[in-house]
């Protein structure tokens, strides 16, 4: 997942959580402060990570309907 430490600069009036956010990938290390730094989340961090955790939870029912399934088929061919 991309989701990373929260971290800001004195140079927005946000603070990031998301490594794949383009403004986030635009600050210098030099610049990242670490935390939230008294700032409100980027929208774009809280969108992507929103994003990212609902594509990982239909993944993770996904497998879950697929090994749920498997001995079904399994028996199928045995039988």
């Amino acid at each position: 997942m991309a989701q990373v430490s929260p971290f800001y600069t004195l140079h927005q009036l946000v603070y990031h959580t998301n490594d794949h956010c383009l403004q986030a990938q635009t600050i210098s290390p030099i610049d990242q402060r670490t935390g939230q730094g008294g700032k409100v989340e980027c929208l774009q961090c809280r969108h992507l990570t929103k994003s990212q955790l609902k594509a990982n939870r239909s993944y993770g029912r996904m497998r879950q309907l697929v090994s749920e399934r498997m001995p079904l088929a399994a028996s199928a061919r045995k039988g």
